[in-house]
């Protein structure tokens, strides 16, 4: 599994040509197993990653192991904030500042800044805060004076941002948080970072090829994992997580199981 890991990270184009390749052997394992005695899952919603990862020890079936994987990744996608950094500057500035700086943050498609409603520059000339698409300071995104300020989108992973004042009064100052709007995983991230995107590929594996006691056994943890998940995300996220939670409903009433069916009123 680790050889496999280190493969993927570092000849991730390679390995993704040969997904539908991997995904046939795998279904192959995983029905090899069918007639397995099925033991309990040792993760479950709500445990700590750390934990959870250190009890796994050596997987006893494959399905077992997909299935424990599946359950860390829906619930971490959601337990696991994205990154964000703060971008501010002194309260209150200095007169005559010229600062620049750059935020970059790997895997983005497209960057939100958020200003804090107390920020607030000088309206003259000199003062104000820019951003910047390039480091040379000549695409510029945004210009905030004032207490004139706005959210702002910024496409890519990388914004460029300029505070400059005059020599007269000065103010509090600005602060800004910038967040990713989407992140586009590289193959070491999905692995080891724990996402949605790879849940739902192992959770659709185990559906289509798994063995049957997946759906006596194992069924329940998958349908409360992607509960949680669907709970929680943000709603540009729910889409595919429901569309997958609509498949395991139709799986559960053809194989009735304990399962709170309760938590779907938090849906609503």
């Amino acid at each position: 599994a680790e050889a496999a890991a280190i493969a993927l990270a570092q000849h991730g184009d390679v390995v993704r040509a040969i997904m539908p390749v991997l995904r046939l052997r795998l279904g192959e394992m995983l029905h090899s197993e069918e007639g397995s005695r099925p033991l309990p899952l040792r993760v479950r919603v709500g445990e700590g990653e750390s934990r959870a990862r250190t009890e796994l020890g050596t997987p006893v079936l494959l399905t077992q192991a997909l299935a424990e994987e599946c359950i860390l990744h829906l619930r971490n996608a959601v337990e696991v904030p994205p990154p964000t950094e703060v971008v501010e500057s002194a309260h209150p500035y200095a007169p005559n500042e010229d600062q620049r700086l750059t935020v970059h943050i790997p895997g983005a498609s497209k960057l939100m800044i958020r200003p804090d409603p107390r920020s607030k520059v000088g309206t003259d000339f000199m003062s104000r805060v820019s951003f910047y698409l390039d480091d040379q300071y000549q695409m510029q995104a945004g210009s905030f004076q004032g207490t004139a300020f706005q959210p702002l989108v910024i496409d890519g992973d990388t914004v460029h941002v300029r505070f400059t004042s005059g020599a007269g009064r000065t103010h509090w100052g600005y602060r800004f948080t910038v967040s990713p709007l989407n992140r586009r995983l590289n193959d070491r991230q999905a692995l080891c970072g724990l996402n949605f995107e790879l849940g739902y590929w192992l959770l659709d594996l185990l559906l289509d090829r798994g063995p049957g006691f997946v759906r006596t056994h194992y069924l329940v943890s998958l349908y409360n994992a992607l509960v949680h998940y669907v709970t929680l995300s943000r709603r540009s996220a729910k889409a595919l997580g429901i569309q997958l939670l609509l498949r395991v409903l139709q799986e559960m009433s053809r194989h009735p199981t304990p399962a709170d069916l309760g938590a779907l009123h938090r849906l609503r």
